[in-house]
């Protein structure tokens, strides 16, 4: 057998993009400190049989196996190592979930005819976006989306191809899983699937159509019951917004959809100063963390011990840059220094490259528009949502934060895969532009740094939790960090505790939910068959459609 090196060394920089990544995630954020972690963290109160019901309106599944992976593979742990354990359950499940997403946007590029060195690169691209580093970051169930949205479209489209039905009964447990983990990804994904994939299911005889029905809206019923019992709440019942906090009962005006303090912007792109304008947000935190929640986080090793790779100074003639060899820095001469916020600007920069390409590439292109389309599909449904008020008031005027792309980022990066796709088919320069972005990618999230004794002691720390904690040492050591002597062993003293949690019953088997098991064992049938392309298995007895 001949091996394609070319193909290798394609896989070879994947894999080593991808775990880069991943470590970085792990050594310099904690996530049990990212947003909303303590409203969120009820989920495993109760799935940990420390409360009678969440209180909470999102669905179960995220948080369901977020608590038999922590429980089958961390529940030996004492007081020192509890929270440093969680966070290192949270990713890596979350890690497997992004794993899941990566493979279906592979299988869905390849059916459109985009090259292996293509999908591969545009892989790569997905990983470093920011806002892919941060749902896999964070304790939330938009990462479950983002993991199964490729995998519905691409039974979507191999049933408009074939005209068989097993792909839309494939499609089922994915499309439950992701519409039943939150109000607003139950609308985005419905609205997406009607607009470009309702005309298709008209080929279907009444008979298909209602057995399909029957089957989808029984299960969706069951697993909907089965949440609303655990939760004490439906779906529809928006425990985060007015009725939790007085401070999101409000509805935002239409004119957030257009204003914009284009000055404002540029010499001020901080937290909450951009609250009436829907373009600002998007643009400050789509590549960027606006909200300092993320990378921006003072409390993450993200942020900290930062090296400023452009250093600014003041001098009343107008000098061209220099590199600065002793900080290892250029520095850029200003004739009015004022606060400079070069990351976020950088960030700002490339949201609007990023947007001027989407809507170039939506007016030239065909037939993959409706995946172009997909982020604005995601930005109308949270418009609509805080100018309307329904099914509940949930926009505080002081930060706008209903509105992060976060909250679309599977629709988003679904777009963004495609665009990528379409520009690195279309020359080998565009190809090229992976790396700039790349090194763009990491100075936004807090790269390059400045090592101290502490920063060398919490890596070191940190570093011993992690699987790969010995080839970490190696990788790490070049870059002048200290190994960490002890993998397995020691304690983080970068750690915090948190006073609403109760881990007395972490090391005990997390509630069992049939209804949610089920779906996930069938999800995980319809991947397989999926990824090895099973046809001959008897319970998919469905002729093509005459």
């Amino acid at each position: 057998m001949t091996i394609n090196y070319r193909k290798t060394l394609f896989f070879l920089a994947f894999s080593v993009s991808i775990y880069i990544v991943k470590e970085a995630n792990f050594l310099f954020y904690n996530s049990t400190d990212g947003p909303d972690f303590d409203t969120y963290s009820v989920y495993l109160e109760y799935l940990f049989n420390n409360r009678s019901s969440t209180g909470r309106e999102q669905g179960l599944f995220y948080y369901y196996i977020q608590s038999w992976y922590f429980y089958l593979n961390y529940s030996s742990f004492d007081s020192l190592s509890f929270y440093t354990l969680l966070h290192k359950s949270i990713l890596e499940l979350n890690f497997i979930l992004f794993l899941i997403g990566l493979l279906g946007l592979y299988k869905l590029l390849r059916f459109f005819k985009f090259d292996y060195y293509t999908a591969i690169l545009t892989l790569i691209f997905i990983n470093f976006v920011p806002l892919s580093i941060a749902q896999r970051i964070v304790f939330k169930p938009e990462i479950l989306t983002f993991a199964f949205l490729p995998w519905i479209i691409l039974c979507m489209e191999k049933f408009k191809n074939e005209k068989n039905l097993r792909y839309l009964f494939l499609a089922i447990p994915f499309l439950i899983i992701s519409t039943t983990s939150k109000g607003s990804l139950l609308v985005m994904v419905v609205l997406f699937l009607i607009i470009f994939y309702l005309k298709d299911l008209f080929n279907l005889n009444l008979k298909s159509i209602l057995y399909l029905a029957l089957v989808f809206f029984i299960s969706f019923s069951l697993v909907i019951s089965e949440d609303t019992v655990s939760n004490g709440k439906n779906l529809s019942e928006l425990e985060s917004g007015a009725r939790s906090d007085l401070n999101y009962n409000y509805k935002a005006p239409v004119s957030i959809i257009y204003n914009i303090d284009i000055y404002e912007l540029v010499s001020s792109p901080i937290k909450n100063n951009h609250a009436d304008s829907f373009i600002a947000i998007t643009l400050l935190d789509t590549f960027g963390d606006y909200y300092d929640i993320y990378w921006d986080n003072d409390a993450s090793l993200f942020f900290k011990n930062r090296r400023e790779v452009l250093q600014f100074k003041e001098s009343k003639e107008i000098k061209a840059p220099v590199y600065d060899s002793s900080s290892r820095s250029f520095v850029i001469y200003l004739q009015n220094l004022t606060d400079t916020y070069y990351r976020k600007f950088i960030g700002m920069i490339l949201s609007l490259f990023f947007y001027f390409l989407l809507y170039k590439e939506i007016r030239d292109s065909n037939k993959l528009k409706k995946f172009l389309l997909a982020p604005l599909i995601g930005m109308s449904v949270l418009l609509i949502h805080v100018i309307s008020g329904f099914p509940a008031n949930n926009f505080n005027p002081d930060s706008g934060d209903t509105l992060k792309p976060l909250y679309y980022a599977p629709l988003f990066l679904l777009g963004a895969a495609f665009l990528a796709a379409k520009l690195f088919k279309k020359n080998i320069k565009n190809k090229l532009l992976i790396l700039p972005f790349i090194f763009i990618a990491l100075l936004i999230t807090g790269f390059p740094k400045n090592l101290d004794s502490e920063m060398q002691r919490d890596i070191s720390q940190i570093n011993s939790y992690s699987n790969t904690c010995s080839i970490n040492n190696t990788f790490l050591s070049t870059l002048g960090y200290i190994e960490s002597k002890d993998c397995n062993k020691g304690v983080v003293t970068r750690q915090l505790e948190y006073e609403f949690m109760n881990y007395e019953n972490y090391d005990e088997k997390p509630r069992f939910k049939v209804i949610n098991t089920i779906i996930g064992l069938t999800s995980l049938l319809s991947l397989l068959v999926l990824i090895f392309n099973i046809k001959n298995l008897n319970i998919f007895r469905f002729s093509k459609i005459k």
